[in-house]
């Protein structure tokens, strides 16, 4: 019988819908350049192979089949496609035009595995495909999700096994889990502002704007605190009616802060 496997990166994993697996999904698949750059239907930001960039190993799981055409029309089932084309594929005998097609094909022969499919996917946000979106844009998506897409979109960031470690995982989750968990004014024991700023059961004597002015210029300058996100969060988010769009305000100046902070590392590694 032939031993014919699919890589997976994303929801296959948890979710193989009509992807018969022989097996568990093993963790030592072929390294590829994985990112979160496509923009899915439903509004969740999802994982495609995007040539340039970081790898990360991938997974893979024998499947039940007796030919490489098979598994190529199951697993394009499970994508629910009628386009065969967005399902890629290698044989020792067969010639493809994938991205990472060397890298599976020397995987795969070390392996004497006799064929592999995958989703080949192409990235972009819903009218540019093909082109990797920029971090950005992908935050700016994601602040115009409805709490239901905001959700979806959240699940499947936390439920990517962990060995997949994008350029844009860490924003990704800091930017969702902002959106899924209200911040709390009690969070004095990890910055070290002194407990009668902070507690919810000692009003501050001075005026709510006046104490968040205050909290403005203090936080910044607590030991081990991150002086730019406490000075975010102080403005935007602390407040006990905060004004419209103020989530909205602080994703967007954290998403500016996070890509002006990996410019100056990009810097630093080319000098």
């Amino acid at each position: 019988m032939m031993k014919i496997v699919c890589l997976g990166w994303g929801s296959l994993i948890w979710k193989p819908g009509e992807l018969k697996c022989s097996s568990e999904w093993q963790a030592d698949g072929p390294a590829l350049p994985i990112e979160y750059a496509r923009v899915s239907r439903d509004g969740r930001i999802t994982l495609v192979i995007v040539e340039g960039g970081p790898t990360s190993p991938v997974l893979w799981s024998p499947l039940v089949v007796d030919s490489l055409d098979d598994a190529v029309k199951m697993l394009a089932a499970r994508e629910h496609t009628d386009d065969l084309g967005r399902i890629g594929r290698w044989s020792p005998v067969g010639k493809g035009d994938y991205p990472g097609l060397d890298v599976i094909a020397a995987w795969a022969t070390e392996r004497r595995i006799d064929g592999v499919v995958w989703t080949a996917l192409p990235p972009g946000l819903k009218d540019s495909r093909g082109t990797k979106p920029a971090l950005q844009d992908l935050i700016a998506h994601i602040n115009g999700l409805t709490v239901e897409q905001r959700g979806s979109a959240a699940e499947y960031v936390e439920k990517t096994p962990k060995q997949i470690a994008t350029a844009y995982r860490s924003a990704l989750e800091g930017v969702l889990e902002l959106a899924a968990q209200p911040v709390s004014v009690s969070f004095q024991a990890d910055i070290g502002v002194p407990g009668d700023q902070l507690s919810n059961d000692n009003n501050p004597a001075e005026s709510p704007d006046a104490f968040l002015d205050d909290l403005a210029r203090t936080l910044p300058d607590q030991e081990d605190t991150d002086a730019d996100l406490a000075r975010i969060l102080a403005v935007h988010i602390l407040k006990a009616s905060p004004a419209k769009g103020a989530v909205d305000a602080a994703f967007a100046e954290i998403a500016k802060l996070a890509v002006a902070r990996a410019a100056v590392r990009d810097e630093g590694a080319n000098e």
